[in-house]
């Protein structure tokens, strides 16, 4: 899901947040997904373009894979991005992920191992 996401904007290049169909074939050759025939990849993008637009909107076909988060689940997670986004760019990189990180406090440290 995470390498389909990143694939999603990588081929969203005016960073519209959908994508045509060839950009969405482009995701599943880019990620080499097995057994996944163009045919079927059109398939699966009629079936997420509700409206026949020929676009695929990123949050609805990523809320239908995975569900809608309960709100308060949704409310946490948003609160443990903002802090982390330390810059506050909307984007978080892997050291202001490590910057954040207090690895004394896993209970796996505590517990010595």
């Amino acid at each position: 899901m995470v390498g389909l996401r990143r694939q999603f904007k990588i081929q969203d290049y005016d960073a519209s947040g959908q994508l045509s169909l060839p950009e969405f074939q482009q995701c599943f050759d880019d990620l080499k997904v097995p057994g996944l025939c163009a045919s079927e990849v059109e398939m699966i993008f009629r079936a997420y373009d509700k409206d026949g637009s020929g676009q695929i909107d990123e949050q609805e076909f990523f809320d239908a894979l995975v569900g809608v988060l309960p709100s308060g689940r949704l409310r946490l997670v948003n609160e443990a991005y903002e802090s982390l986004d330390t810059n506050q760019d909307q984007s978080l990189t892997l050291d202001e992920v490590k910057s954040r990180f207090e690895p004394s406090r896993h209970p796996d440290v505590k517990a010595g191992l």
